[in-house]
């Protein structure tokens, strides 16, 4: 089983640059929680909307998306054809939560472990 057989598919990328207020008005969509960071086309990470939701209003137009991404070691950036059960372990090693699943550089998803533990094992940890 790999990373792509478990990912939550078709993230919606926003640029490291985007202020938080364009994130919201132009991204932002309640089914998912978190979103690929790109710089320039390259992924650096993950945004969570509930770090977004926690900025005061009047500070939106001035942050960027750069400036609230968790980058690894936080979350892991993988191939999608990487095996599940060593990314699992790598995963706990580093205290991630989740990881962003790439296809030659381009994001195709999102796992999240206690998922990916249950599809794999059957059990959460």
């Amino acid at each position: 089983m790999t990373a792509a057989d478990v990912m939550r598919p078709a993230p919606v990328p926003v640029s490291v640059r985007c202020t938080l207020a364009e994130f919201l008005r132009e991204r932002y969509d309640h089914r998912h929680h978190s979103y690929p960071v790109v710089d320039s086309g390259r992924p650096i990470g993950l945004l969570h909307a509930a770090d977004v939701e926690r900025v005061a209003t009047e500070e939106l137009a001035r942050r960027v998306v750069g400036a609230h991404a968790l980058r690894p070691p936080v979350v892991a950036i993988v191939e999608a054809d990487r095996e599940l059960g060593t990314l699992l372990e790598e995963l706990d090693a580093a205290g991630a939560d989740e990881a962003l699943v790439l296809d030659h550089q381009r994001p195709v998803g999102i796992l999240l472990a206690g998922e990916a533990r249950v599809r794999l094992e059957g059990i959460p940890r």
